[in-house]
């Protein structure tokens, strides 16, 4: 059976890739050149935070969809050990570049455990909610603890006196990509859809959809054209 791009899912992706270099403009103007841009609370903070959910979240979705579509547990360890990967190489490159606020566990590590770690629920949808719920309020109450170890880090442990660019521990988003699982399987049973949605053929949609389809090769040319526009200004 053949299955096509879904255009909701690729243009809300594309979507979540706008915000995401949105905020990573601001965050360079404020990290490099020391520009009045508050990337902590507010407009910015949210706009970060809403591109990284999505981000997620549609990894959940995605992976649903793949299971859907007869995916075997090898495809997604494949899928899973690649993103790791290119988040290792994202751990080495800030260990270079920013030795002080290196990159240990973001969000590339993330989505490629991820992967892995979720083969064994991706069939389920109620159940998932729950679990991710949980691992949800999990994640939360250990955000603001810090720990004399780092070996739990990738898991929400965080160590005292570390920083870091980007963090995105399993818990709690391992709980937000169980949430994208169990929302794909309600909404694309069989990876097809369960709703009908209107033709949109217009360019914004197809832009959108592009974006989304290609949004890891964005996330790794975004980063020296924002910080070149960043260091010419």
């Amino acid at each position: 059976m053949a299955y096509g791009r879904l255009l909701e899912v690729d243009a809300f992706r594309g979507l979540a890739v706008c915000a995401m270099v949105a905020f990573h403009f601001a965050f360079a103007l404020y990290f490099l050149k020391g520009f009045a841009v508050n990337v902590f609370s507010g407009f910015w903070l949210w706009l970060g935070l809403l591109a990284g959910t999505s981000f997620v979240f549609l990894a959940g979705v995605s992976l649903s969809l793949s299971f859907s579509r007869g995916r075997n547990f090898a495809h997604f360890l494949r899928r899973g050990a690649g993103i790791l990967a290119l988040g290792i190489f994202i751990t080495i490159a800030t260990f270079i570049a920013f030795p002080q606020d290196a990159v240990i566990f973001g969000i590339l590590h993330l989505i490629g455990a991820s992967i892995i770690l979720s083969f064994p629920f991706l069939r389920f949808k109620a159940l998932n909610i729950v679990l991710g719920a949980f691992l949800i309020a999990a994640g939360l109450a250990l955000r603001h603890a810090v720990f004399s170890f780092p070996w739990l880090l990738p898991f929400g442990f965080f160590p005292q006196g570390l920083s870091t660019l980007d963090y995105y521990p399993l818990l709690p988003w391992l709980g937000v990509v169980l949430l994208g699982i169990a929302a794909g399987n309600f909404l694309y049973p069989k990876g097809k859809r369960a709703f009908k949605i209107p033709e949109i053929d217009l360019p914004p949609a197809r832009f959108l959809a592009f974006l989304g389809r290609h949004s890891l090769l964005v996330y790794f040319a975004e980063f020296p054209i924002i910080y070149a526009i960043v260091w010419l200004l």
